[in-house]
């Protein structure tokens, strides 16, 4: 259940629920669920950074984690351990234009005790162009996978709960710096049995286990 902006920013920002979706942690299946912000060089694909929280079947931990994932390290989950995450508390995660060591890179941070973390960072994601402008896309969203038959789809949340994952304040940054509310028209997608319900505009929405 994803929303996406093209080409046009620096970076993006977002505040998500974290839940305790059902995940199977098996070592012969992969599944998981995640929320995450994510940034790219163009809308159809490599390379890109993101960050977020995510349930990975991969994982000792039955429980959230933050995590990055930047394709210029060969697709390899990153799970820091630094930053233990409260069930149905919100977080906010980034991913931004930024310069490290007089080098221009896309970064991906979490705000953690009142103050933005650097947790990852990539050369190949800097979406700027050769005029220096920024020209990122962005997206926003939930994701489940599962190859594990027949508990194919995991609830987003334990038991008989809403089954939802809420976001809210969620940001693009323009290419002069500033954080906007993202209100710019995007593209909304879903998969059944999965569906994404906008409150407003696009800063807050929720994607859902059933329909809006």
């Amino acid at each position: 259940m994803d929303i996406e902006r093209a080409h046009c920013y620096a970076g993006a920002k977002v505040e998500t629920e974290v839940t305790n979706p059902t995940v199977d942690h098996v070592v012969t299946i992969t599944e998981f669920v995640v929320s995450r912000v994510l940034t790219k060089i163009n809308p159809t694909g490599f390379p890109w950074i993101e960050i977020g929280w995510a349930e990975h079947s991969d994982r000792t931990s039955s429980t959230p984690e933050v995590y990055s994932y930047d394709t210029e390290e060969g697709g390899v989950w990153r799970f820091p351990g630094l930053y233990p995450l409260n069930v149905g508390s919100f977080y906010a995660f980034r991913t931004r234009n930024c310069t490290i060591s007089s080098d221009d890179k896309q970064c991906a941070e979490v705000y953690w005790q009142g103050a933005w973390a650097l947790v990852d960072y990539s050369n190949a994601a800097d979406c700027r162009n050769q005029q220096g402008t920024a020209v990122c896309a962005a997206e926003e969203y939930t994701e489940v996978y599962s190859d594990h038959s027949p508990s194919l789809h995991p609830d987003l949340t334990p038991g008989s709960g809403d089954n939802r994952v809420d976001w809210r304040s969620t940001q693009l940054r323009t290419n002069a710096g500033s954080w906007v509310s993202w209100t710019q028209s995007s593209i909304k997608g879903s998969n059944s049995p999965y569906d994404a319900c906008l409150i407003n505009a696009y800063y807050r929405f929720y994607p859902v286990k059933g329909t809006c």
